[in-house]
C-alpha cells in the first residue's frame, strides 16, 4: 500500500515536473539576417553595447560600439 503512495506521488510530481517545462514563455527577441543586422547597425539612432572584456574589446569591435 505504502509503494503504491509513493510511485502516485512520484508520477504526479514527474507530471507536474513536465507540464511546467514544457510551457516556456515566447522569447521577444527577433533573428536577423547578415544583411538586416548590417542595415540595422549603420543607424545612428542604434546604440551598440559590447558587453566583452576590455582586453577582447580592444581585439576588435563593431565600429560606434560601447564596451560596459
Amino acid at each position: 500500500m505504502l509503494k503504491s503512495i509513493y510511485f502516485m506521488f512520484f508520477v504526479c510530481v514527474f507530471l507536474f515536473g513536465l507540464m511546467a517545462c514544457s510551457s516556456k514563455p515566447k522569447d521577444k527577441f527577433t533573428n536577423l539576417s547578415a544583411d538586416e543586422f548590417e542595415k540595422l547597425i549603420e543607424n545612428d539612432d542604434v546604440q551598440r553595447l559590447d558587453v566583452r572584456t576590455v582586453a577582447e574589446y580592444s581585439e576588435g569591435h563593431i565600429p560606434g560600439s560601447i564596451n560596459i
